[in-house]
């Protein structure tokens, strides 16, 4: 599981950014199990469109940005705006000679984290990124779907401990929790017998 921590201070809005890479594997069809191969040449990537999709939870979500980037926001506003999640796909020109099981820079995760009511967070959501890559007879373009869970802990918490963290409460409050339940894909798509997907690596 990949974790990101991000500050959610009820007293002033915070902003958490973080790079997010990804990793095409590649599995050949066997019964016995998984046999990782490389392919005949590199590939190259080229950012898409990505959208929020399949909310769980949350008051007033909507949707201010879809395609590049692509947004979500949520929460009942107490004065300083709405939590939300935005994704900035990676900008052309494309990322080039990337061998499989390489990481690639894929785009740009931010997480605005403004004061709103209690129990107005949503606990998770999916990110839908189409993706175009080269190399595999004159192109594909795939779209993957990655889960993220989301964690609003309580600012001050009794007995001055952060949830999900263990940290003493800092100054500007406990750390929101961001998490890919898998890193992975729920997509495939085959090519020569061989079946790949993504891995999604936050760098932070």
């Amino acid at each position: 599981m990949d974790t990101v921590s991000v500050v959610h201070a009820r007293t002033g809005f915070r902003r958490f950014v973080a790079p997010l890479a990804g990793v095409l594997l590649g599995a050949a069809l066997v019964i016995a199990g998984l046999i990782f191969v490389q392919p005949a040449s590199a590939f190259d990537y080229t950012a898409g469109s990505c959208n929020w999709v399949n909310p769980v939870g949350g008051s007033n979500v909507n949707y201010p940005a879809t395609g590049d980037p692509c947004e979500i926001r949520w929460g009942v506003n107490v004065g300083q705006g709405q939590s939300g999640y935005r994704f900035n796909p990676t900008p052309p020109p494309a990322v080039t000679n990337i061998d499989i099981g390489d990481a690639f820079n894929l785009g740009q995760f931010t997480h605005f984290n403004a004061p709103i009511q209690s129990g107005s967070s949503i606990t998770q959501v999916d990110l839908s990124l189409q993706v175009f890559l080269s190399g595999f007879n004159g192109g594909i373009s795939p779209t993957f779907t990655f889960r993220f869970s989301h964690f609003e802990t309580p600012n001050n918490p009794a007995g001055g401990i952060c949830a999900g963290t263990g940290i003493p409460t800092p100054p500007e409050g406990c750390p929101d929790i961001v998490t890919f339940p898998s890193a992975f894909a729920t997509e495939t798509f085959t090519f020569d017998d061989v079946v790949y997907t993504l891995q999604l690596i936050a760098h932070v």
